[in-house]
């Protein structure tokens, strides 16, 4: 089987990007899903490049189907993946946290980059607290939120003066503003 998927590889006239793309398309719907399914998105990907976004949407499937429970897939999966980054890492990031943490494992090359990709403020708003301890990321959130929702931009005093205060607790310091110009100095420099 192997070598008739290869041979129809070669033939790049009759089995073009579009066909393949289509029959793709219609094997990532089957159930069970083919076993050799990886296997074939691969070369899919080696011999087109540009199917790349379209092979995405076909892992995302996957990853609605638990590709993680049928372990040939999964490492094909997984090879997957490993192949395609950095496109890949919005894939890996649908994953459940034990399977994610299972795929850093494997790859452990992929944390430090996908972690770099999570920390981005617009990708790590959308991600749970357990994905994003998954990546060593979710103490460093902890304190920002904290921080962030517990500055308050002014306030009067009773003597009419202004303040910007820092609420931890029922405590609140008049005098943070004078060491700290902003919100995301004060993350920087709290040092009370």
């Amino acid at each position: 089987i192997t070598d008739a998927c290869s041979a129809c590889f070669e033939q790049r006239t009759v089995f073009t990007q579009q066909v393949l793309a289509k029959a793709l398309n219609q094997m990532v719907d089957q159930t069970p899903l083919p076993l050799l399914f990886m296997r074939t998105v691969i070369q899919a990907i080696d011999a087109f490049p540009s199917l790349v976004d379209f092979v995405m949407e076909i892992l995302s499937k996957l990853v609605t189907k638990q590709v993680w429970r049928m372990p040939k897939l999964w490492v094909g999966f997984l090879k997957c993946v490993y192949q395609t980054q950095p496109r890949s890492f919005h894939v890996l990031l649908q994953l459940p946290p034990q399977q994610l943490e299972s795929a850093l494992n494997r790859h452990a090359n992929l944390r430090g980059p996908l972690a770099s990709y999570a920390n981005q403020p617009s990708v790590k708003s959308s991600l749970t607290r357990s994905t994003l301890a998954v990546l060593g990321l979710a103490n460093e959130t902890h304190v920002q939120q904290h921080l962030s929702t517990s500055l308050h931009p002014s306030d009067t005093s009773s003597s009419g003066k202004k303040y910007d205060y820092l609420h931890i607790g029922v405590v609140a310091w008049p005098s943070f503003s004078k060491r700290c110009h902003n919100a995301d100095s004060a993350k920087m420099q709290l040092s009370l």
